[in-house]
């Protein structure tokens, strides 16, 4: 019986060898990267899916800190930062304007109560956000405003009274209110805004039994703004 037999060349011809390799070579660096490129777009896949999640996550976590607010862009719930603020207080339905902070325990007179904080700005970006229906604006100096509807303590929504229990102090850059006097669990916290007599007319409605008929103080009596804006 016949077998058959493959003969084999002694020796390949360099010419072959040099023309198999030239035609076998971009076929094997095309499949090569083929299949890094799919490997590839597998690990950006992955990634995006990761930032994404990361993403809503930290999106649920800012919703859940900020303040719900109406169609106008109005707040109307509010929060305390217990880190600012040395006493109890929360932030409810006020009878004087919108919302309003209370004392959630009784506070002796001269007493730190809360700082104002918030995003630190020009008095040029000020005047641009200037809203009389939703600003935050308080003067810390004659360049500098704070603006605590972003990263505010919660003092924003400290209410105005022509007969106020708080008083303001800045002191190496912080804005603070201090009771004027004992206050009692359950009372409003009130300060007086002293707007400037040069802007928009603001009417008062605090009740106080002196009260002026506005937020803004007599030309003749004007002293430092305290704030610009601090309406909900």
């Amino acid at each position: 019986m016949h077998q058959a037999v493959t003969v084999l060349p002694a020796r390949l011809d360099p010419a072959k060898v040099a023309a198999i390799r030239d035609f076998l070579m971009p076929l094997a660096v095309y499949q090569g990267s083929h299949v890094y490129s799919s490997d590839l777009r597998l690990h950006r896949l992955e990634d995006v899916r990761k930032e994404a999640t990361l993403a809503a996550q930290r999106a649920a976590h800012i919703l859940s800190k900020v303040d719900a607010v109406n169609d106008d862009a109005v707040g109307i719930t509010g929060t305390i930062n217990p880190d600012h603020a040395p006493f109890h207080l929360l932030v409810r339905p006020s009878a004087i304007h919108r919302l309003g902070v209370f004392a959630d325990e009784p506070i002796p007179p001269r007493r730190k109560v809360i700082e104002y904080t918030g995003e630190r700005i020009s008095r040029y970006e000020g005047r641009r956000r200037w809203d009389p229906k939703r600003s935050y604006l308080f003067y810390l100096n004659a360049y500098w405003q704070i603006d605590g509807a972003i990263g505010g303590s919660g003092a924003e929504y400290i209410n105005h009274s022509c007969e106020p229990n708080l008083r303001t102090r800045i002191v190496r850059g912080h804005i603070l209110y201090f009771s004027k006097r004992s206050i009692q669990r359950g009372e409003e916290l009130t300060v007086d805004y002293r707007y400037d007599a040069d802007i928009t007319r603001m009417p008062c409605h605090c009740g106080a039994p002196t009260c002026r008929g506005t937020m803004n103080v007599p030309r003749t009596s004007r002293s430092r703004r305290a704030a610009t804006a601090n309406r909900r």
